[in-house]
């Protein structure tokens, strides 16, 4: 008894081969009619959608419209704002180490004591680090440095160099700021 006989005799599996022939055969005769009939199928949800767009007003429509627009206008505002806020945060680091610098130096020069000189140092340090990572930008870039609208002008001369801000105010770099950066660089 071969495999056909054996299919043949044995009514279960004969009739589950006829279902599931029936249930391809109805799956591409579905399938055909609606290429026929240029149809495609569309989800309950995606009509419902499809009808509230229908619904909508027009000026429902020009209202959503008139929303999205504000909406990326504020987006764009917002980065704007945010490099606003970067730039300032730039030059508040630049003028707090600035000021402890000096600030160390002068008392330094009025009251020299160990503890005066361990301020001033570590003031020191601070300060050059953060000109050493504006000036190590600016060397990459090629002699002119632009970090938030920052520029720091750089020269051999070690008395030429100056912070430029946006609100137009100038800093000189100190002397021996600048050596220490071009030492460590």
């Amino acid at each position: 008894m071969g495999l056909k006989e054996t299919i043949e005799n044995h009514p279960v599996i004969w009739m589950l081969g006829t279902v599931i022939a029936a249930f391809l055969a109805g799956i591409g005769a579905y399938d055909g009619i609606l290429r026929i009939s240029g149809s495609q199928v569309v989800s309950r949800n995606a009509h419902v959608l499809a009808e509230d767009q229908k619904a909508m007003s027009r000026s429902e429509y020009d209202k959503l419209v008139s929303a999205h627009t504000a909406l990326i206008t504020a987006t764009g505002e917002n980065d704007t704002l945010k490099k606003r806020l970067a730039q300032l945060e730039s030059q508040h680091e630049f003028l707090v180490r600035y000021l402890r610098y000096e600030t160390s130096r002068q008392i330094l020069e009025e009251d020299f004591n160990q503890q005066n000189e361990e301020k001033l140092k570590l003031a020191e340090k601070m300060f050059v680090s953060l000109v050493l990572k504006w000036w190590k930008q600016q060397q990459e870039l090629d002699g002119s440095l632009v970090l938030n609208r920052q520029i720091i002008r750089k020269g051999l001369d070690p008395t030429n160099s100056r912070v430029e801000f946006t609100d137009g105010t100038v800093w000189p770099i100190p002397t021996e700021i600048k050596m220490r950066v071009l030492q460590q660089e």
